[in-house]
């Protein structure tokens, strides 16, 4: 592994575990054992360190859902095996993560939400499209439509104005996001299989 490599690994965990603003440059330079001159010879800036950490997490996470989408059954399947990766995600990031980036890294902070709304929209009028074709979900409702109030729904749930981090499991938070959003599109086909995915929904079918 690169130089460069282990440098955006050891300050994503970093990151992840104690937020942005805490983390400094000399912190991940200790880390990993090498000089802040190599450190800056590879990342320039803090600023630029997080955001190709950005970028390398969202290629890592749409890398991780397509695979998720090739391996899973059926739409359902597809969207519980989503849900389940996104939900440990989520509940590995310190709270303090998206408030610094919101506050200090506005700039990332919009790349972020530029690409989460592009991908997770594609990924969930997908989805839909697929389910109602395998009679899994309802015909008669607009996927694209569906699948930008999802995108809407799942803004909201990273937005610690709405649901405080500190007072909310982020996990059950995304699983009752997706409990909300299924059970408005699951025709009675749907319904019946979801039900024989219990041990797999952790709830979802109730």
């Amino acid at each position: 592994m690169s130089t460069h490599q282990q440098i955006l690994e050891m300050a994503e965990t970093l990151f992840f575990r104690f937020g942005v603003k805490s983390v400094t440059m000399d912190d991940v330079a200790a880390e990993l054992g090498i000089s802040k001159k190599t450190l800056y010879q590879a990342v320039p800036t803090k600023a630029e360190l997080i955001d190709q950490i950005v970028e390398n997490h969202i290629r890592a996470e749409v890398a991780m859902i397509e695979d998720q989408r090739a391996r899973s059954a059926n739409a359902i399947d597809e969207m519980l095996a989503i849900t389940n990766m996104v939900g440990e995600t989520l509940g590995r990031i310190t709270p303090l993560l998206l408030f610094d980036l919101r506050k200090y890294y506005r700039q990332t902070w919009v790349k972020i939400n530029q690409l989460h709304r592009d991908h997770i929209f594609q990924i969930i009028r997908r989805n839909l499209e697929k389910g109602q074709a395998e009679g899994l979900y309802r015909l008669h409702f607009d996927p694209a439509i569906i699948a930008r109030l999802y995108v809407v729904k799942a803004l909201a749930v990273i937005d610690e104005k709405i649901f405080p981090h500190d007072q909310l499991d982020m996990s059950e938070l995304v699983r009752n996001h997706l409990t909300y959003h299924l059970h408005g599109v699951l025709s009675d086909a749907g319904r019946q299989y979801l039900q024989t995915q219990s041990s797999c929904a952790s709830g979802i079918s109730s």
